[in-house]
């Protein structure tokens, strides 16, 4: 058996020690284990097929979820979405496959302007939703409102703050009243 050289002893004494003690954890305020809610429901989405591309459903369904006290202009200052729910072009659009096209070279299809409507719905949840007590310890209970909008063409992207909103040809939707969590 090879023993380490007298030199090496002493640094493999102090890793030893130093690698059975527990980790510092830099998380944000409210993901230290604190309880938190979460809002849940279904979006029905009203209005033309939208196109495919690479055997996918161009788009998705966005829910963004604010706080009532940091809404969005024009009603507030608010920047960004408490949270965030998406319910995925292919899954909010499968009862209706048979009325779209997937070609079979990948390019996208779009349907003609003179198609009917079609009206289809999903499943969603959005979570955590936390307000952080003064403390940083606790959650507090909170009024959300939650407006919902299709990416018609697939262009939302919600880490950059131009793209966090809607754009010209997304199919908006409503909020119809606040809910308290």
């Amino acid at each position: 058996m090879a023993t380490l050289p007298r030199s090496t002893r002493p640094l493999l004494v102090v890793l030893a020690l130093t690698g059975c003690g527990t980790p510092p954890q830099y998380l944000p305020p409210g993901q230290a284990g604190i309880p938190s809610g979460g809002l849940e429901g279904t979006v029905t989405y009203s209005g033309p097929l939208p196109c495919t591309e690479s055997q996918h459903v161009v788009g998705a369904a966005i829910l963004e979820v604010f706080n009532t006290q940091l809404l969005p202009p024009p009603e507030g200052l608010g920047t960004t979405a408490a949270s965030l729910a998406v319910v995925a072009g292919d899954d909010l659009f499968a009862g209706v496959q048979d009325r779209l096209t997937f070609n079979a070279d990948g390019s996208r299809w779009c349907p003609a302007a003179s198609a009917a409507p079609v009206t289809v719905s999903g499943s969603w949840t959005a979570a955590p939703l936390c307000g952080i007590g003064p403390d940083a310890t606790q959650c507090y209970s909170g009024e959300y409102e939650v407006r919902g909008f299709y990416d018609l063409a697939g262009t939302f992207q919600p880490g950059l703050i131009v793209d966090r909103l809607p754009v010209k040809g997304d199919i908006g939707g409503g909020a119809i009243v606040a809910v308290q969590q």
